[in-house]
């Protein structure tokens, strides 16, 4: 048996001096290339550059004195995007998935929402060796939810971005968040093959306003947030750096 806690790791490259960081954000990739390896082809990347630049969104156990991850997500903002002159990793998915429909959608829904904070949430794993365990797995779905909701909240997230798998159901887990389908012309948009996932099917998806199971988990895993673990610089989080 183990207990879970929160860990914020937010922008590795503004802290890469900190062994800390650089102990949680390769332990991070290494658990979300070993999740990916379990579900798609060899060869699928769940890490990209944007890893140093992102806030990943981290359930974790304690091991001795090291934090584990067993499940995460990171998050990306327009804004991080901006300082650090890197494309929109969204966009760049889409249009090498042939996906120019949906690319244009999100180009409208970013220009009609010009100056409101929009992130790209993606690249969410689960450690192979506790998913067959329902039970935990179960518990950790519903510390994620918690974790979205009050990290986004914190920061003034007004609308987040993000695919869901159809094979693994993952749209059905962030609908339940209150991610919704995007429309098009009365009509939702069609799902993507994913190239850089050797053309597994995705729904696109974005949040503008959160589901009330969403908030009965904000509010069931208030103490699990409230003593979370944050590594950042940023004085936009509500706890000091660490």
């Amino acid at each position: 048996m183990f207990d879970f806690k929160i860990v914020i790791l937010d922008s590795p490259y503004d802290q890469l001096h900190d062994p800390r960081v650089r102990q949680i954000l390769n332990d991070t990739m290494q658990m979300k290339i070993d999740g990916f390896k379990t579900g798609y082809p060899e060869g699928v990347l769940p890490v990209d550059g944007a890893d140093l630049v992102a806030t990943h969104l981290l359930v974790c156990i304690e091991y001795g004195k090291k934090l584990l991850p067993v499940c995460g997500y990171k998050s990306l903002s327009l804004s991080k995007l901006e300082k650090h002159r890197i494309g929109l990793p969204l966009s760049s998915m889409l249009k090498s998935s042939g996906a120019h429909i949906h690319d244009e959608v999100v180009r409208e829904i970013l220009v009609k929402n010009n100056g409101k904070k929009i992130a790209w949430d993606y690249s969410f794993t689960i450690l192979p060796e506790i998913r067959n365990d329902r039970k935990k797995i179960a518990e950790i779905k519903e510390i994620i939810t918690a974790i979205n909701i009050y990290y986004h909240q914190m920061i003034g997230t007004d609308i987040t971005f993000a695919s869901g798998v159809v094979k693994f159901k993952t749209d059905q887990y962030f609908n339940s968040m209150g991610f919704e389908e995007i429309y098009h012309n009365g009509e939702p948009l069609d799902l993507i093959k994913q190239d850089s996932l050797w053309g597994e099917e995705v729904r696109l998806m974005k949040l503008e306003a959160y589901s009330l199971y969403s908030k009965q988990m904000k509010e069931k895993y208030c103490e699990l947030w409230n003593n979370r673990f944050e590594l950042s610089k940023s004085k936009i989080f509500g706890k000091e750096a660490a």
